[in-house]
């Protein structure tokens, strides 16, 4: 979840758009830059040519932890944004910003509100305020959710998957769709890094 003012600068991307329910239908191909290694692509396309955006990757570390990451004030300023206030529960936000001389509650932060909660497992939010001056369509943003899976695969290593959408056909849209693409695939890098075990000192 980067730096929506300056993309190239810090692109530290968001935790930002939708979910809605699988179909088998055939996966999405977007010619885009190559992702970083780890992080898995497999979106997909609706029957009505909605495009749904979902990246995976694995995590060195107990589910506990990656949710902690995103749930928790302490876990998400440790990596993710410099300040953040969270109200974990259905209708209640995640309000965050990458700037700390840019203040909570001043209409100037990212904030989500939270549409499903399912502690260790399930977050899913829409945007309801973005900072002024992003470089994407805020309206077709704020029409879309966002959904975070969390899957244990093990005691100590865990599944993240981040789920966006629908973006219909369209430049528009397609603008949108390239934006987090990018910045939903840093995140799950700057995370996997974040919780990757460290080798103790003197270990070779």
């Amino acid at each position: 979840m980067p730096c929506y003012s300056s993309m190239s600068a810090c692109l530290r991307h968001t935790l930002l758009a939708l979910l809605l329910a699988c179909t088998a239908s055939p996966r999405l191909a977007m010619a885009a830059s190559p992702l970083p290694e780890g992080v898995l692509d497999q979106s997909y396309v609706l029957p009505d040519g909605g495009r749904v955006l979902q990246l995976s990757a694995e995590i060195d570390a107990p589910v506990a932890q990656a949710w902690a990451a995103f749930a928790t004030e302490q876990g998400f300023t440790a990596w993710a944004v410099a300040l953040a206030k969270i109200d974990l529960r259905v209708g209640g936000s995640i309000e965050s910003s990458y700037d700390a001389k840019v203040p909570l509650g001043s209409g100037k932060t990212i904030r989500n509100q939270l549409d499903a909660v399912v502690p260790e497992r399930l977050l899913v939010m829409h945007n309801v305020q973005a900072p002024p001056g992003v470089p994407f369509d805020v309206g077709i943003f704020q029409s879309t959710q966002t959904a975070l899976w969390f899957e244990p695969l093990g005691a100590q290593r865990a599944r993240l998957t981040l789920v966006n959408g629908p973006f219909m056909p369209g430049p528009a849209y397609d603008g949108v769709l390239g934006f987090f693409r990018a910045g939903n695939a840093y995140t799950l890098d700057a995370l996997r890094k974040h919780l990757k075990p460290t080798a103790p000192a003197g270990a070779r």
